[in-house]
């Protein structure tokens, strides 16, 4: 089973998920726009297994200056897994809300623009 080691700040986060089918994420983003700059680095990870998504990582930065130093390295099982600092456990009720929120944000497009 292979993982990521991430660190920063001289901590290590590491994701590695126990299950056969999961993925690992490691995101890293520069927005700048006219005189405004964010940075985020967003690490997680989703276990299809148990239909849920762990979050290892997440930071954003708006507008600071960030000078940090980010290793990253890839391993096999190396370890136990960091706690993860949220859990989204996807269900039938978790998968309805979504796609009505969808449906509302989609159904106030419409009227805007008049098509409705």
């Amino acid at each position: 089973m292979k993982g990521i080691n991430l660190e920063i700040d001289q901590s290590i986060i590491t994701g590695i998920i126990d299950s056969n089918n999961y993925s690992l994420s490691l995101s890293l983003m520069i927005r700048h726009s006219k005189d405004e700059e964010q940075v985020s680095l967003v690490f997680s990870g989703y276990d299809k297994d148990e239909d849920k998504q762990l979050e290892y990582y997440v930071d954003r930065y708006f507008g600071e200056k960030v000078n940090k130093e980010i290793k990253i390295k890839l391993v096999e099982n190396e370890g136990k897994a960091s706690i993860p600092v949220k859990e989204v456990q996807f269900d039938e009720s978790f998968n309805n809300e979504m796609l009505l929120r969808s449906y509302r944000k989609l159904e106030e497009q419409l009227k805007t623009k008049g098509l409705i």
